[in-house]
């Protein structure tokens, strides 16, 4: 779980925030990722498809699944436990 706007700008997406719904709309290219607060539910481009974890929020931060994203988005996320790191690489 990552911050979203920081983490989601830095992969070159844009972020939306609608407070009044609690929901979360990424755009990237032609996708579109949207998220609630508390669901496991996302649309991937209006298909249904579920994470693992829902978005949450924590210290007035909106908190989201970054491999989910990051692998809807095309990317590479790879885990190294030995120094607790994720790395997302663009295969392009």
């Amino acid at each position: 779980m990552v911050p979203l706007r920081g983490v989601v700008e830095k992969l070159g997406a844009s972020p939306e925030w609608d407070g009044a719904n609690q929901m979360i709309t990424i755009t990237f290219n032609n996708l579109t990722i949207r998220m609630r607060i508390g669901s496991k539910l996302a649309l991937v481009n209006n298909t249904a498809k579920y994470m693992d974890v829902a978005p949450f929020l924590y210290n007035n931060r909106t908190l989201v699944p970054i491999r989910f994203i990051a692998e809807s988005m095309g990317m590479l996320v790879n885990w190294v436990p030995e120094a607790k790191l994720a790395t997302i690489t663009d295969p392009q």
